[in-house]
């Protein structure tokens, strides 16, 4: 089935079909597969959290304190520990986030084929009917951008664990602690870079970031193919305006980009081979405080990239509205053509 240039043009109602339509993957929707992302992960995590709880315990009951080359030697202990870890837990998490991600793919697919039936009201054809299947291409290359943010992002957090318990154990050996008070403090400082330190309960850690992230990652690269496969060659950028939207979002409202070179931009992401080759090509954003503008405060949007900050938007000023420092085609280029742009983004992305 072919849609004319009118049809393809039509403004949508995004806020109607987002709120009423009953096949619509609505953000409770994405909210219950966050639940069940986090409740799958955490006991993983926990598991860590135990094994090097018991490692300790039982290092520490052998070791003498009285030694110069105590501290040296648990640290060696543990890092040998951490290594094992940094090989067998993203091998446990991978098929969790795969499972969970191809579900937010597959539901978004469903509802974008419903809302675009019905917007262009066409009969459900047995193309149409194609589209509510996952598309091997796009996932193949989601696992492998995967697998560069889990591997790697999990060894980043091993390796702040050392260095932080490099510096604990040199300061319990200055100090003198007990073999009792040292295993408390490492305990609970692992639990505690894990998000799983007790009262912690709403810690924004780093696993829940990434599953977040994932999920909409997901989400959005499945309504970019539907458009795609239904001939759709433009989609805007749509974000949640309340009070809780930070200028990032605001900025970048309503922005149209093109779906063909969106989905080049990722493939060329899913080629990636390590994470901050990843984060270069695909970066989130942040926002600054800008220069002032006729009296106003305003807020600069932009990309951190070292200790330099590349400016894209700019939001505030008179009349508090926002206003881009690049074209369309530029900020994808730039890697900003698709959401998530933070941490926690609900923005998404609808056809035009």
């Amino acid at each position: 089935m072919k849609y004319s240039r009118q049809q393809q043009q039509a403004s949508v109602c995004e806020s109607v079909w987002i709120e009423k339509s009953p096949a619509s993957f609505h953000s409770r929707d994405f909210a219950r597969l966050q639940r069940r992302l986090l409740h799958r992960i955490r006991p993983v995590l926990q598991h860590a959290s135990d094994q090097t709880r018991a490692l300790l315990h039982s290092a520490l009951s052998d070791l003498d304190w009285s030694h110069p080359d105590a501290a040296a030697h648990l640290l060696g202990v543990l890092n040998k520990h951490l290594g094992s870890l940094q090989v067998a837990v993203p091998d446990t998490l991978e098929p969790i986030l795969d499972a969970v991600a191809q579900d937010a793919y597959r539901c978004s697919r469903i509802a974008q084929v419903s809302h675009l039936t019905r917007r262009y009201r066409a009969r459900p054809t047995k193309r149409l009917a194609v589209f509510g299947t996952p598309d091997e291409r796009a996932l193949k290359q989601m696992q492998r951008v995967r697998r560069v943010v889990i591997r790697q992002g999990w060894q980043e957090q091993i390796e702040d664990f050392s260095d932080r318990a490099r510096g604990l154990l040199t300061q319990a050996a200055r100090d003198g602690l007990s073999k009792r008070a040292v295993g408390q403090q490492m305990q609970e400082a692992f639990a505690n870079h894990l998000g799983l330190a007790s009262g912690q309960a709403g810690k924004e850690d780093y696993w829940e970031l990434t599953g977040s992230a994932w999920l909409n990652t997901a989400r959005n690269r499945a309504n970019l193919q539907t458009y795609c496969d239904a001939g759709i060659t433009q989609y805007r950028i749509l974000a949640v305006v309340d009070e809780r939207t930070t200028p990032i979002c605001q900025s970048l409202d309503g922005t149209v980009f093109s779906v063909q070179a969106q989905l080049q931009h990722e493939e060329q992401a899913s080629a990636s081979q390590s994470l901050d080759e990843l984060k270069a090509r695909s970066p989130w954003l942040s926002a600054r405080q800008g220069p002032q503008a006729q009296g106003k405060a305003t807020t600069q949007v932009g990309i951190r990239r070292g200790q330099g900050f590349v400016p894209i938007a700019c939001t505030g000023g008179k009349g508090g509205g926002g206003k881009l420092l690049h074209s369309p085609q530029q900020l994808q280029r730039l890697g900003v053509g698709m959401p998530p742009y933070h941490a926690h983004c609900r923005t998404t992305v609808v056809a035009v």
